[in-house]
């Protein structure tokens, strides 16, 4: 959806340490796609707070596409 939607490749995708990005089904994905999974450091405001907002902000976009 984001590749489509932007025309542009995913490379990284850095999420939390949430059981839900950190499962064989995802990382699964990720290797297949060339994709490169990053995960913050807990706790740490000043990239959590990054992270949540840019994630707030594909889903709004992504809302919008549909």
């Amino acid at each position: 959806l984001i590749q489509r939607g932007l025309q542009a490749q995913v490379r990284v995708v850095r999420t939390d340490k949430g059981t839900e990005f950190l499962n064989q089904t995802l990382q699964a994905y990720f290797a297949a796609e060339g994709i490169q999974h990053q995960t913050s450091v807990a706790r740490t405001l000043e990239q959590n707070g990054v992270v949540k907002r840019r994630n707030r902000t594909l889903v709004e976009a992504a809302r919008t596409m549909l």
